[in-house]
Order: structure tokens, then C-alpha cells, then sequence
């Protein structure tokens, strides 16, 4: 026991210590916004805030402004806004109910639960509009090494050249060179690259390979020219038009993958293995912070749109379960009923539970692992 302890002193400390603080701080920001989304419709549309709570369990702070107690709570994995009228057991005065949460119109319910996993990828949108704003690092389309005996070196390309067009498209990134090569395996592609200050123009006939490809590692037949990265970064920064639609692009980018990559871990193609929890998540976010603060901003915009994809999944006790009911609420034209709901609560909880299980475990494997 003594040498596991002096293993963890000084610096190690410290360390952990930075850690779990930037992963707080990183997860509080992102609950804080996604419950004010519930707080600021529920607001809107008139029903009474009873609660709104950063974390669970034992209440640390807590301060009374007007109707509502805002508090900080012990167990910092979540957080809640709890709305008057939002339990079926409980009796509410005729007079009140124009306030009582579930008193409200099947649209107002759907509105004020959806606003809480919208207003993530509003925030999302908001960290990487932002982002592009005051400048965010671009990879450019400069190419490293090129392989013997490749389609580019046939073609004539040289490691330094810079990609400005193919085919007649604009080619700022080197994921969209890479991208587009993919795509064209086996055809002819006119390829404009600046090199010495001047313009050339080569054309060039991707191989057809299979390989794993990205983000899934799945085998594909894709095409390739056998040329290593450049490694170049340029901080690029966009007028506000530009960067509205970019980060409008990149929410709408990653919010795809998400919903894509749990379509694939349902397949089988994304092992289980890859399933990530707190502590992976407080890993990463200590690595991005040393990065500087425009990755840590990344990272929890990333997060913040798997949180939003997360939460609208219709399983009881998370806000896309809740509309899932109030969907069928509205088709039927009439509440579910209580004990209908209380069994579904009990299957979403034990299929949350077992999430979290096998999260934790990746986490701790990942952790010993390494």
C-alpha cells in the first residue's frame, strides 16, 4: 500500500488533481446549458422552475431567486430542472394548473424536453462559429513524401507541392483532397497545384485498394496515390458570414457521425470496446487543454453534440424518451398510462445502468491497460 501511494505523490497528484478539475469544469459547462435549455422554455411558455441544479444527490449550495432554488449538487455526472406539476402522483390545484408542467399542451411538453439536448448542439454551433472566428488550425493540402512506383509519381507530383484545385474544385483542406481521391478510384483527375510560386496543372489516376477506412475502420475499395501528409497547419480565420456557415457544417458534420457511429456499434462494425466513459472523457479533455484552449473548445464542442445525439435517444428517463411518450400522446390523444410509463422508466434505467457498467469498464481496462 505504502509504494502505491508514493507512486501518486508530487507531481502525480497534481496531475490527477488538474485532471478531474478541467474534466468538471469541461462537464459542468455542458450540463449548465443543456439544463438551461429546459429552464429557458419551460420559462417561455409559463410553467413554474421549481429546481435547477447543476450535478445530484446532496445539495453543496443552493440560493432562492424568486420562484426557483438554483443549486449545486455533490454528484457532478448530470444535473436536472425539476417543474412544478411534473409528477402524475402528485395533486395539483385547478387554479395552478395552467402552470403545472404536465397541464401544458402536447407541443409545450415536447418543446420545453427537446430545448434541453437543442440547446447542446446550439452550444456546439456556438464553441465552433467561435472557433472559426478568432482562427482555428487548418490542415492544408501540402503533400509530404511520395511513394516509389505511385499514381503521383507517374503523375508528377513532388513532396511540397500545394493542392489549389481538382477537377475544377476549390481544395482548401487535406481532408477534402484525400476525401475526393477516395471517391475516384480508377478515374482521371486534373489536379492544379501551386509549386515554386507557380501553377501546375498534372493528372493523375488514383489506385483501387481496399483498406479500413474512417472513422469506423471499415474495408472499402477506395482510391489512392501514394502520397504522405505534409504535416502543414495554418490558422485560418473566417468573416462572420463564413464562419457561421462552417460551424452551421461542422455541427451538422459531427452530428452525423454520432448517429452513425451508435448505428454501427448496433451493427457489430464499432466493437463495444469503444465505448468511452467519465473517465476516458476526463483523459482526453486534459489532453486537449495542454494542447492550448482552442482544443479543449473542439473537444467540448464534439462532446456537447454527442451529449445532444445521446440524450434524444428514446429511452425512458433520458429527454428523448420523454418525447417518444409525448409523441404517442399526441397520436392517441391521451396520456399513457402511469403504470405503463413507471415499467418503461425501469427498463430505460437498467439499460442506462448497464451503459454506464460497460463504459466504466472500457475506461478501467483502457487505464490499466496503458
Amino acid at each position: 500500500m505504502t509504494s502505491m501511494l508514493s507512486g501518486l505523490s508530487g507531481g502525480h497528484v497534481l496531475e490527477v488533481i488538474k485532471t478531474v478539475f478541467i474534466f468538471l469544469a469541461v462537464l459542468s459547462v455542458l450540463i449548465a446549458f443543456h439544463e438551461w435549455g429546459h429552464f429557458l422554455a419551460a420559462r417561455l411558455l409559463g410553467v413554474k422552475v421549481l429546481t435547477y441544479s447543476i450535478g445530484f444527490g446532496p445539495k453543496l449550495w443552493r440560493r432562492q431567486s424568486g420562484e426557483t432554488e438554483y443549486c449545486l449538487s455533490a454528484i457532478p455526472l448530470g444535473g436536472y430542472v425539476r417543474l412544478f406539476g411534473d409528477d402524475p402522483n402528485e395533486a395539483v390545484d385547478p387554479a395552478a394548473q395552467r402552470r403545472a408542467f404536465l397541464y401544458q399542451p402536447t407541443a409545450s411538453k415536447l418543446a420545453i424536453v427537446a430545448a434541453g439536448p437543442s440547446f447542446n448542439l446550439l452550444l456546439a454551433f456556438l464553441f465552433f462559429f467561435g472557433l472559426h472566428l478568432i482562427g482555428m488550425p487548418q490542415h492544408m493540402p501540402v503533400l509530404g513524401e511520395i511513394a516509389p512506383d505511385s499514381p503521383a509519381l507517374r503523375a508528377g507530383f513532388q513532396a511540397g507541392d500545394r493542392v489549389v484545385t481538382m477537377d475544377g474544385v476549390s481544395i482548401s483542406k487535406w481532408e477534402q483532397m484525400t476525401g475526393l481521391i477516395e471517391q475516384r478510384a480508377g478515374q482521371s483527375i486534373d489536379v492544379v497545384v501551386i509549386r515554386n510560386g507557380e501553377r501546375t496543372t498534372l493528372t493523375v489516376v488514383p489506385d483501387a485498394v481496399e483498406k479500413p477506412t474512417l472513422p469506423f475502420g471499415e474495408v472499402r475499395r477506395v482510391g489512392q496515390i501514394g502520397v504522405r501528409d505534409g504535416g502543414v497547419f495554418e490558422t485560418i480565420r473566417l468573416n462572420p458570414l463564413d464562419a457561421f456557415t462552417e460551424g452551421a457544417a461542422m455541427t451538422g458534420h459531427w452530428t452525423y457521425l454520432t448517429v452513425v457511429s451508435l448505428g454501427k456499434m448496433v451493427q457489430g462494425v464499432v466493437p463495444l470496446k469503444e465505448v468511452g466513459g467519465p473517465i476516458l472523457i476526463a483523459q482526453v479533455s486534459a489532453k486537449a487543454a495542454e494542447a492550448g484552449i482552442p482544443n479543449l473548445v473542439l473537444f467540448m464542442a464534439i462532446i456537447s453534440v454527442n451529449l445532444a445525439v445521446l440524450n434524444f435517444l428514446p429511452i425512458p428517463v433520458l429527454d428523448g424518451g420523454h418525447i417518444f411518450f409525448f409523441l404517442i400522446e399526441a397520436a392517441i390523444g391521451r396520456p399513457i398510462a402511469l403504470r405503463t410509463r413507471e415499467m418503461a422508466q425501469r427498463v430505460g434505467i437498467a439499460v442506462l445502468l448497464m451503459l454506464m457498467i460497460l463504459a466504466f469498464s472500457n475506461d478501467i481496462v483502457r487505464l490499466f491497460g496503458s
